[in-house]
């Protein structure tokens, strides 16, 4: 569990495909060493992902020392246990932890989309009143002194905060991680996920004590309840804000909504593109312009929800004819330019198509990631950076001078070492980089390795993308390990098109179709019985 966590729960899900940790977590598995010395505070290094519409979410790329040092706390057999056992303890939860069979991350929710579905209806059945409600960014606003409250009781916690546990101890690692600070926690590592369910679990039981036998779920941080009196609806509601604050959390005022019912079970849009039917096998030139037309008409009235990525997604697995192909393609690209945060399953689509034998042009290829990337460059959206520059990897298609002079606008590792990477393919003139060269290269300081800037100055220098003479990898114990065992945190070295199809976790939650994000339910068959049961 340890390496595979280290493996395939470290990074978050959204970068390109070339950022993995495998070989970090062979490393660190099997050489005790590596985490049984002291390092000094350290910070994350930062990336911007979206969210939807105009909203921005910063992902978190823990220094490899702290995020080993809490990977193999939470590990630890006892630790586990525990974890289990306050998670699975919740009665409403949906996304309790469970470990993933597939490959994909270490661990991924208890339930699929589809099941969630299944419970919400089940709860709402004979209910007039449904209430949702989730916290306050949640993510940044955990305090980490409420860890230990919530495993060992905020009273123990409170005489013993200088013992040796579960809760003390990954409230010392999650600060030693992000600079000491005590409000928020890494998102995107496996390790936060497990941090934030067992939070959650904690208020739910409270709220069961009190609530008693009413129909309620929560899907990571959302709760829904359902009742027969908007009294019990209102009354919930205080509820759930009086159990967050007994843990420094609030609810979010903007999304607390109290429905009468019915309360339709899916957005409307996705309801109108699941009446076009999809074949299986051959997709049909109609039928694609059909599903096409309707999600370019729905995308301009639910700017914030990612209409075209979800109608990509009903596509992705269809073979079709060259007639079909002819107006795939530059649908597929006006989908990708009008919402970038499409783009990741665009590129894997037209490396599927590629293999297919459908000639891709190039040319057209080349002018949407060029506009994609002066577009999000300017506004500071660096995964759609990062995405359309592996694009251009991919696809070996250089980067036109114009273009790349809006890399020097970044200091985000993850666009910085994409671009440096196609800076070593030949697709970027050394010249026309220069200025953003300049400005990497001085990121790259002798206290990098335990600044945000870790990930870019270690990686940059072990592949002698950065001449930085005085990046003091050589006289760091960790790094220095690090580099001596080979270990990379940035493939280069196998085709693009391969990591591409390859990467199991290349496309994150946010991408996967039909709102879902795991699909595997055969290896855990009690899901998927009718009624829902509630959790013992």
């Amino acid at each position: 569990m340890f390496q595979s966590l280290l493996s395939r729960g470290y990074f978050p899900a959204e970068l390109p495909p070339p950022f993995w940790t495998v070989p970090y977590g062979e490393y660190v598995s099997r050489t005790p060493a590596f985490l049984g010395t002291s390092r000094k505070w350290g910070k994350c290094s930062m990336h911007s992902i979206p969210r939807g519409g105009h909203a921005r979410r910063r992902i978190s790329i823990p220094n490899p020392f702290w995020f080993g040092k809490l990977a193999c706390l939470v590990t630890e057999r006892q630790n586990w246990e525990q974890i289990k056992k306050q998670t699975r303890q919740s009665p409403y939860s949906l996304t309790w932890p469970r470990r993933d069979n597939t490959g994909h991350r270490a661990f991924i929710y208890r339930c699929t989309y589809p099941q969630v579905d299944r419970y919400k209806l089940w709860n709402r059945s004979g209910k007039r009143y449904v209430i949702s409600a989730d916290v306050q960014r949640f993510y940044h606003s955990i305090y980490t002194h409420t860890i230990p409250w919530v495993f060992h009781t905020k009273e123990w916690a409170k005489d013993n905060f200088k013992t040796p546990c579960l809760g003390n101890d990954a409230d010392k690692f999650l600060r030693s991680a992000q600079d000491g600070q005590t409000v928020g926690i890494p998102i995107g590592p496996d390790t936060s996920f497990l941090i934030a369910e067992s939070l959650l679990a904690h208020v739910d039981m409270q709220l069961n004590t009190e609530l008693g036998d009413v129909a309620g779920t929560r899907f990571m941080d959302e709760w829904e309840f359902a009742f027969e009196k908007v009294a019990d609806a209102e009354s919930a509601i205080a509820l759930i804000e009086e159990r967050l604050s007994s843990i420094e959390l609030s609810l979010n005022p903007s999304k607390v909504i109290l429905s009468e019912g019915p309360v339709p079970l899916r957005p409307s849009w996705i309801t109108a593109l699941q009446t076009i039917e999809i074949p299986r096998t051959l997709l049909s030139e109609r039928a694609a312009v059909t599903l096409f037309d309707m999600a370019f008409e729905l995308s301009a009235e639910n700017k914030t929800k990612g209409v075209l990525n979800w109608a990509l997604s009903r596509i992705m697995s269809c073979s079709f004819g060259w007639a079909t192909w002819r107006v795939i393609e530059p649908m597929v690209l006006q989908a990708a330019a009008s919402e970038p945060g499409s783009l990741p399953r665009a590129i894997r689509f037209f490396v599927m198509a590629r293999k297919a034998g459908h000639a891709v042009h190039d040319s057209r290829l080349e002018s949407t990631l060029g506009s994609i990337i002066v577009h999000s460059s300017r506004r500071a959206h660096w995964s759609e950076v990062a995405w359309a520059i592996w694009g251009h990897i991919t696809f070996g298609i250089p980067l036109q001078p114009v273009i790349i002079r809006e890399l020097e606008r970044t200091d985000d590792p993850v666009v910085a070492l994409v671009a440096l990477d196609a800076h070593s393919k030949g697709l970027i003139d050394g010249s026309a980089v220069s200025n953003a060269l300049q400005k990497w290269t001085g990121l790259v300081r002798p206290e990098a390795l335990d600044g945000e800037d870790w990930l870019l100055s270690f990686e940059a220098t072990i592949k002698g993308w950065i001449n930085r003479s005085h990046c003091p990898i050589g006289t760091d114990f960790h790094f220095k390990s690090l580099k001596e065992a080979q270990v990379s945190f940035y493939r280069d070295d196998l085709p693009p098109d391969e990591l591409t199809l390859s990467n199991k976790w290349s496309a994150p939650d946010w991408l996967t179709p039909s709102l879902g994000y795991h699909t595997a339910v055969q290896d855990n068959p009690e899901l998927s019985r009718w009624p829902p049961k509630t959790v013992a």
